[in-house]
């Protein structure tokens, strides 16, 4: 997050006076909440918007949306006015950095004012330089890469419907766009997983953003749990089937195949959604736990797309709530294929092992990410 002044007030020797402390300290707690949600140290306001349980989540800005018109939180801190919303575009203002989306918001208490911008960078991670496993194929077991000359920017989770309609809304020479508006679910929210969308519309998406759709190489690096932390090359990278640990007889999916286990509960389908998971929720979870690197929902959940120039062929995590906790399917590093044109059965190849359950028409999400040179 970063400010600028109004007028040169907030510039160079500032007179310490009540409006201005409590200005500074609206500024602090502010970017507080963009950074962390309504959580802990400003639980307190959480009262002020009950009806939004989405409104803990970071960088957030129906958050601020609340907030600034909440006459309570304008008596305690400083008034909050949205000025606008940019959206990857430099070109809006001197100071934004590409790629990004940010929210200008105008902080005022009396006299003083401030103009404030928050990059929305909180759902993206910087994959740590060190050396990783490649591809999963037995001809080429030991394969690895490493990134120690390379900076890769990684986002957490899949692309939303918000971030759809955030998207079309400023990327007005994509003819496609009101189609694509029309064909989305009116009773999805804004926090759902994009599911719709052609591969090249997904390549669009990712493009203005200035990122591509995440490939097979970095999905996997983020997701498979390398072991040793400590350091950052090994002898043989290791390819590991579960994103919470390296071994493979440990963790839900083994407990369950192996008789262990025979019960889904909640607490499961937030490791792995899958089909069982339908009958304790009805919606696939977007909650689901981090691993190693900061990656959200790498098994189960929907459908998710990759690009993979090795093996095109192996472009999709079918691992999804289409499949049951037994399925093969449900491991890391195994993927089958989608021709990006369609959601019909006949638009994938599910190689080994097709869903146990007949589908008119199957989801199919995605996540970008961007190489910053040096």
């Amino acid at each position: 997050m970063f400010y600028l002044t109004r007028g040169g007030k907030l510039e160079g020797d500032v007179q310490v006076r009540d409006d201005y402390r409590r200005l500074y300290q609206s500024i602090e707690l502010v970017q507080e909440i963009w950074t962390t949600g309504l959580r802990d140290k400003v639980k307190d306001y959480l009262t002020l918007c009950p009806e939004e349980k989405s409104l803990t989540e970071k960088c957030s800005l129906n958050l601020l949306n609340c907030l600034s018109k909440s006459e309570e939180f304008s008596k305690q801190q400083a008034k909050i006015s949205i000025v606008k919303e940019l959206v990857t575009k430099a070109s809006h203002h001197e100071v934004i950095v590409p790629f990004s989306e940010s929210i200008e918001i105008e902080i005022r208490n009396k006299e003083a004012s401030v103009s404030v911008f928050l990059e929305k960078s909180c759902n993206e991670i910087y994959l740590p330089r060190r050396m990783y496993a490649l591809e999963d194929t037995t001809s080429r077991k030991y394969s690895w890469w490493d990134n120690f000359k390379r900076h890769f920017i990684l986002q957490t989770d899949t692309v939303s419907v918000g971030d759809v309609k955030r998207w079309l809304k400023y990327d007005t020479s994509f003819k496609q766009g009101d189609e694509i508006l029309k064909s989305i679910d009116s009773k999805l929210k804004d926090d759902s997983p994009i599911l719709n969308l052609k591969y090249e519309e997904m390549e669009r998406f990712c493009s203005f953003h200035g990122k591509q759709i995440m490939s097979v190489d970095l999905f996997d690096a983020a997701s498979m749990h390398p072991g040793d932390l400590s350091t950052d090359r090994m002898k043989f990278p290791l390819r590991s089937i579960w994103p919470w640990d390296y071994k493979k007889k440990v963790g839900l999916i083994w407990e369950y195949r192996s008789g262990k286990k025979d019960k889904v509960e909640l607490d499961d389908c937030k490791k792995v959604f899958s089909s069982e998971c339908l009958k304790v929720e009805n919606v696939p979870n977007r909650e689901g736990v981090y691993t190693w690197s900061g990656l959200r929902s790498v098994l189960g959940g929907e459908m998710e797309v990759f690009r993979n120039s090795l093996y095109p062929r192996r472009n999709l995590k079918a691992s999804s709530h289409y499949f049951d906790l037994k399925s093969n399917w449900h491991e890391l590093g195994r993927r089958a294929y989608w021709d990006g044109l369609g959601l019909a059965l006949h638009n994938f190849n599910f190689r080994f092992e097709d869903p146990s359950e007949v589908f008119n028409q199957f989801g199919v999400t995605f996540r970008c990410a961007r190489e910053v040179l040096e």
